[in-house]
Order: structure tokens, then C-alpha cells, then sequence
């Protein structure tokens, strides 16, 4: 038996890593090199969920007809779908797009505007973090190939990179440890002590529910009628769409967006914003609102109307109206959700402290204490890097905390909404720095300051720790001395990501210049830097702080909000509205989904107010057929779209999704 144990162990390494290289090529080419529509970029990972059905639909049944000791059970295949989302991380739209172009784009700017030039000058910063000099019009060996493709016959500058990902994978690195540490920490306290709901394991545990001792060799959920109607219905209706755009005269479309602009242009309906007058249905946020508790799906939706009547009628009423106050309350609502989520853990947060300063003959315990230092070892990590770029101490620190309430808030909105997509916004980081007095100022701390905001807010589409809690509940057996195994495996797996993802990015860059759809390459993600260059830029120039006045009473209007709907939501099981709709509220990414996540409330409702829960259960295979044959859809269509890249044919960037 343990020769098998050990085949299997070698048979899933070696499975993970050919799956890992085609998630890593495939990511990067779609997203960068084509431009095509982002299939590692929400928190279902579409193409870690297909290289995991090629695991269970494939590969595995074979493994059960002929070699069964070397099969995988239901726990394997969570390990496996844990390493596949991990994987899938550090090359998507998030922090290396936010950190390999950004590099470069500064080097470039430093050597073509003078002003910049001096303000990189001033701000001194370690030559180790770039690639190529900061000085005014100084050659760029390095950069300029990268955006401009390199000359034939000449090879990629490997070296001359080392330094800089090393350098910024300094911070990088410790942060990815404070996450999953922190994920390890907060897994089982949720599942069990809280009872957090989960949405996203509904899914994710029905696909790797191998059955035990069944001669059936494949999960029930691809046995369900209902699951191949759905999945059926939804990949039609998309192939439509997609074949229409380019074959209009010839396929016919069944169009899923509407537009209400004509009916609200009488005043104050003319000012509502423009996602309540117009949107289109995406089955897959439809379906995750269907596993959503009831205060929690009507929290997310209601809040966005809400915040649309308050911009309506503070337009129409009380002009001159500032619609960023709607982000200033957002920014409180951001730091008081971090907080009231530690003060429910308190507890438990506490004991876990015990445990890192005694010796605790637990298992658990045990776990809690190396998992609890090793949060702490990221946090100094980050700590040292912020202070060797020479960040004033205060500063660091808060920094860092700001770092760990981000991934606490993110980790709790995911297991809270199961929303694939939500991300906060660098808006709630960047207004902090803004309001600072210029005497409070200085270069690193503004510079820096704003690249961390980008990078808790656009960077963290995909939060890390966010992965790795999904991950690590899919086995609901498991305890935290099993988390902490999965944690160090899962901190190995984003190592190795990161250095791939960095290696693949350069020579992708190197070797192209634009696509027929982007030009150049990765063109939002390079200007990421720049909030941080802009906030050295008014220091530098002694542009006058943002009057705390003008924002504060709305942070603090934001806190005071969450403060009492969670009070509320605490003694009155009834009540509807949960705080963490205001997350959300007004932002892109809520913007573009909250209709379907109210059909998705809405038709929960209806069944279970028509057919109790029995009917809720038995219509849960059709939902999640719903939601694959949108993620069959997306993928079949950007695989179409890359073949025809390939060949030089004109393609469609596919539009399935609202990204």
C-alpha cells in the first residue's frame, strides 16, 4: 500500500505540473499576446476548472477502470483543484500585470520626460528594483525591446532581470506567506465556529465528488439531467451570440442585454447612473446568487440601488453634488469591515496567540502556533522590504496592516457572497495618502504607498488568500493540522508561479509588440505605477493635501453604517441588510453584476416560497449546469478565437463575460 500511496503522490506531481505549464502558456498568450477574454481572472479560475475536468472526466476514470490503487479520491482531487487555482494566480490580470509592465513603463518615462527624471532622482530608490537607469535620456538596453520587441536574432536580457524580480519579489513573496497563513488561521474557525456559507464550494465540491466504493467513475452531478439541460441551454445561447459577430447575416442571436436609457430621461431619473439604466445577464454570477443566503444576495443588489438613488437625488437636488463622496464612505465601510470581522474572531484570534507563545500538546494547537508565526514572518518580510526602500517606520507598519485587512476583508467577501469576481478599489488606499499634511510626507512613503494601493485594489482581483481558503475547504473533513500541510504546499506552488509567470511574461513581451486587438501589450496594466508617481509628483511640486474635511465625515459616516448593520444583523435574525453590500456598492465589478445576482435572489425566493427546500435542492444541478456552460461557452470561444490568431485570421476578443 505504501508503494501505491507513493505512485499516486509522483502520478499527481507529475499531473499537476503539465497541467500547471498549459495554465501558465494558455493565461499568458490569451490575456496578453491576444488580448481575448481573461480566462484565469475570477475565483471559479475557468481554466484551472477545465484542466481539473480533464483530471476527473479524463484522466481519473481511466485510472479507476484499470490501475484503482492509483486513483484519486474526493481529497485528492481537492488537493489537485487547490494547486490548479494557486497555479493560476501570479500570470492572470493581477499583480505580475501590475508589476512586470509597470517596471518597464517607468523606466521609460524616466528617460523621456525630464520631470520625471528628476522626481526619480529625489526619490532615489534602490537600483535593484528596475531593469534599466532612471535617468533622462539615458540608454535602455532592457526596456525598450520589452516594449518594442526585440530586434531578430537577439536573445532576451535574462540577466539583467534577476535583480529586479528578486528585489520585488522581496515583498511579493512574504506577502503571499501572510495570506495563506492567514487562510490557514481563519479556514476552519469559519466553517465551523461561524458557519460562513461558502457559496463557491457548492460548485467546486460537485465537481470533485468522486463516489467511494460506487462503480459510477465519475462525480453525480455529471449524471443529473437537470446539470446537462442547463449547461446545454447557456453554451447554445453564447454560441449564437459569438458565431453572430461573425457571421451576422447567417446566425441568428438571442440578445441578453437591455437598455433603459429611453425611459429615465426626465429629471431626477436622468440622473440615475448608468448601470441601473442598462446591463445584460450573466448566467454565472445568476447561479452563484442562488447558493447565496437570502440577507446576502438582497444585501448586494439593494445596496446598489441604494447608492444609485442617493447619486440620483443628490444631483438632482442638492448641486453642486460630488459623487466621490460615494467612494469616500466606501474607504470607511473598507477599514471597519476589516475590523468588525477580526472583533467576531476575537476569540479565536486570541487563543491562536496563545498558541504561538506556549507549547501546546494539540495538533491543532500545534498547527495554529506555526501557522500564526508564519503569518507573522510574512508581515516582517513585508515590513524589512518597505524599510529597505526606505518607507518611514510608521509608515511600514501601516502599510502592512493595511495589507492584512485588505486580504481579511477579501477573504471574508469571497466566503461570505462566493462572488467570482469582486475586488476593492486602490481609491479606498489612495484617499489615506491624499489626506496626509505635506509636513507628514515623503518621497518613498507616496510612491510606494500608491503602488501598494493599486496592488490591494486592481492587483487583488485574484486575492491569494481568497484562493487558498476555497482551496482549502473543499474537504470539509479536513482540520487545520491538514490546512497547514496545504498551506505550505500551496506557499511552494505560488513561488514557483511567480518566478514561471515572470519568466513567460518577459519572453512574451520581448517577442511581441501588439496584438491586432491592443496596442501595446498589457496597456492599462503598465500605467499602474503611475498613482504612485503622481503622489510624488504633488509632493515634490508641494500640492496641498486633500482637506480632511472634505472626506473624513464620510469615512467615518461609512464605519459608523457598518458598525450598525452588523449589530443589527447580530440580534435580529430577520434583518435584511448585511454590510457587506456597501463593499461593493458603486464599484465596476458590482456594477456590472448585480442584476443577475438579483434574478439569481430572485428565483431562490420563488422556489423555495413555491416548493420549499426540497425544490431548492433539486433545481441546485441546473444552476450549476448554468454556470459551466457559460464557463464551456467562454472557453470553447477563446480557444476559437486564439486558433485564429495563430493563423493570422482575424478574430473576436470573446465578450461573455464582463471581463
Amino acid at each position: 500500500m505504501k508503494r501505491y500511496a507513493w505512485g499516486k503522490c509522483i502520478l499527481a506531481v507529475l499531473l499537476c505540473a503539465a497541467l500547471s505549464v498549459c495554465i501558465w502558456v494558455a493565461t499568458i498568450w490569451n490575456n496578453f499576446t491576444f488580448h481575448n477574454a481573461l480566462i484565469a481572472d475570477d475565483y471559479l479560475v475557468p481554466v484551472a476548472t477545465l484542466a481539473l475536468l480533464v483530471v476527473v472526466l479524463g484522466i481519473n476514470p481511466l485510472l479507476r477502470r484499470f490501475a484503482p490503487r492509483l486513483s484519486f479520491s474526493r481529497r485528492g482531487l481537492a488537493v489537485i483543484c487547490g494547486v490548479l487555482m494557486i497555479v493560476a494566480l501570479p500570470p492572470s490580470a493581477g499583480i505580475l500585470r501590475q508589476l512586470a509592465f509597470p517596471l518597464v513603463d517607468a523606466v521609460r518615462r524616466a528617460n523621456t520626460e525630464q520631470r520625471m527624471a528628476t522626481a526619480y532622482k529625489a526619490l532615489d530608490p534602490p537600483k535593484a528594483l528596475y531593469p534599466d537607469s532612471l535617468e533622462y535620456e539615458a540608454k535602455l538596453p532592457v526596456a525598450e525591446p520589452f516594449l518594442d520587441e526585440l530586434e531578430p536574432g537577439k536573445p532576451v536580457p535574462w540577466g539583467r532581470w534577476v535583480a529586479p524580480i528578486a528585489s520585488w519579489s522581496g515583498f511579493v513573496v512574504p506577502w503571499y506567506v501572510m495570506m495563506i497563513a492567514l487562510s490557514v488561521v481563519m479556514t476552519r474557525y469559519w466553517l465551523q465556529e461561524e458557519r460562513v456559507p461558502f457559496p463557491l464550494l457548492t460548485i467546486f465540491r460537485s465537481l470533485v465528488d468522486v463516489p467511494e466504493g460506487s462503480s459510477r467513475k465519475v462525480p453525480a452531478i455529471f449524471t443529473s439531467r437537470l446539470f446537462w439541460v442547463g449547461c446545454v441551454v447557456v453554451f447554445l445561447l453564447h454560441s449564437l451570440a459569438q458565431g453572430h459577430r461573425y457571421a451576422p447575416a447567417s446566425v441568428p442571436v438571442i440578445d441578453i442585454h437591455w437598455n433603459l436609457w429611453p425611459y429615465f430621461q426626465e429629471p431626477p431619473w436622468r440622473y440615475l447612473p448608468g448601470w441601473i439604466k442598462g446591463g445584460r445577464l450573466f448566467f454565472t454570477f445568476l447561479a452563484v446568487a442562488y447558493f447565496l443566503p437570502n440577507r446576502t444576495g438582497f444585501s448586494i443588489w439593494s445596496a446598489q440601488i441604494l447608492t444609485a438613488l442617493y447619486i440620483m437625488v443628490g444631483t438632482a437636488y442638492f448641486p453642486p453634488f460630488n459623487g466621490g463622496v460615494v467612494s469616500d464612505a466606501r474607504a470607511g465601510v473598507t477599514v471597519m469591515f476589516a475590523l468588525c470581522v477580526a472583533w467576531l474572531a476575537r476569540k479565536h484570534l486570541a487563543h491562536v496567540a496563545r498558541c504561538m507563545f506556549s507549547r501546546p500538546s494539540a495538533e491543532r494547537d500545534r498547527a495554529y502556533r506555526l501557522a500564526g508565526w508564519c503569518m507573522v514572518g510574512g508581515c516582517l518580510g513585508m515590513f524589512t522590504w518597505l524599510m529597505w526602500v526606505r518607507v518611514p517606520p510608521v509608515f511600514a507598519v501601516l502599510f502592512v496592516v493595511s495589507a492584512v485587512m485588505a486580504t481579511l476583508t477579501l477573504m471574508r467577501v469571497v466566503a461570505e457572497t462566493g462572488l467570482p469576481l469582486f475586488f476593492l478599489t486602490r481609491y479606498t488606499f489612495e484617499i489615506f495618502l491624499r489626506m496626509l499634511p505635506l509636513a507628514l510626507r515623503t518621497l518613498p512613503t507616496m510612491y510606494f504607498g500608491g503602488i501598494l494601493s493599486a496592488w490591494l485594489g486592481e492587483g487583488q482581483r485574484m486575492c491569494v488568500g481568497a484562493v487558498a481558503t476555497q482551496a482549502m475547504a473543499i474537504e470539509p473533513d479536513d482540520d487545520t493540522p491538514r490546512h497547514l500541510k496545504l498551506g505550505g504546499l500551496f506557499i511552494f506552488v505560488a513561488v514557483v508561479a511567480l518566478v514561471c509567470g515572470w519568466l513567460l511574461i518577459l519572453w512574451m513581451s520581448y517577442h511581441h509588440s501588439d496584438t491586432p486587438m491592443e496596442t501595446p501589450i498589457a496597456g492599462w496594466g503598465r500605467q499602474q505605477f503611475r498613482v504612485g508617481e503622481n503622489l510624488m509628483m504633488d509632493t515634490l511640486d508641494g500640492i496641498r493635501s486633500t482637506p480632511i474635511s472634505d472626506h473624513l465625515p464620510y469615512i467615518l459616516g461609512g464605519s459608523v453604517l457598518v458598525i450598525a448593520l452588523f449589530e443589527l444583523c447580530k440580534r435580529y435574525p430577520a434583518w435584511p441588510l448585511h454590510p457587506i453590500g456597501l463593499l461593493g456598492a458603486g464599484t465596476w465589478c458590482v456594477n456590472q453584476i448585480w442584476p443577475s445576482v438579483f434574478l439569481g435572489w430572485l428565483v431562490r425566493n420563488i422556489l423555495i416560497q413555491l416548493g420549499g427546500t426540497r425544490a431548492y435542492n433539486n433545481a441546485k444541478p441546473l444552476f450549476i449546469g448554468c454556470l459551466m456552460g457559460e464557463l464551456f461557452a467562454l472557453l470553447f470561444w477563446a480557444g476559437f478565437a486564439a486558433y485564429l490568431a495563430i493563423n493570422s485570421l482575424e478574430y473576436q476578443s470573446v465578450n461573455i463575460l464582463p471581463y
